[in-house]
C-alpha cells in the first residue's frame, strides 16, 4: 500500500454468503497511521497472508484511507449490520463510517489497471474518509 500524503489506513474482509467482517489491516502489531509524505508497506508481510475462504461466491476486500483514527471495530459492526439491509455493499461501507465525511466517489479518479485512486478535493476537512472496495468473484 503507498500514501502520497499522511493518512490511516484499514482493510477488512467481507463476502456476499456470511456478510461478517474480517480484519485485514493493521494487525495488532501495526499501526494504521501512515504519516509521512510518501508511504509504501507491504502487507501481507514474508510472515503473514491473506487467503480467501472455501466458500464460493462473491468476495470483498475494503480499504478505508482517513485523515482521522478510526475505531476499525465499531466500523465493521456497523458494516455487519448495514449489508443484512442492503445488497450494495459500497453503500453499506459509506453507512458504516459514522465518524467522518466519506468522500463522494465523483472527485476520486480511480486506475483501469490497478488498485489506485487519486482524490481531487478543494476543502480538505480533517474527518475525510475515501472507501475502496474490491469485488472479487470466488469460485
Amino acid at each position: 500500500m503507498t500514501n502520497k500524503s499522511p493518512c490511516y489506513v484499514y482493510a477488512f474482509g467481507s463476502d456476499s454468503t456470511t456478510k461478517k467482517a474480517t480484519r485485514i489491516f493493521p494487525d495488532e502489531k501495526t499501526s494504521a497511521l501512515l504519516d509521512y509524505h510518501e508511504n509504501t508497506i507491504i502487507y501481507p508481510s514474508e510472515e503473514d497472508c491473506i487467503k480467501m475462504d472455501d466458500v464460493s461466491g462473491t468476495d470483498y476486500f475494503v480499504m478505508l484511507y482517513s485523515l482521522k483514527e478510526l475505531n476499525l471495530e465499531d466500523v465493521m459492526k456497523n458494516f455487519e449490520k448495514q449489508i443484512k439491509n442492503q445488497s450494495d455493499v459500497y453503500q453499506a461501507v459509506k453507512a458504516s463510517i459514522t465518524s467522518g465525511v466519506v468522500l463522494d466517489s465523483s472527485v476520486t479518479k480511480f486506475d483501469a489497471n490497478k488498485i489506485s485512486f487519486e482524490a481531487n478535493v478543494t476543502n480538505v476537512e480533517t474527518d475525510m474518509v475515501m472507501p475502496v472496495v474490491v469485488k472479487i468473484q470466488h469460485d
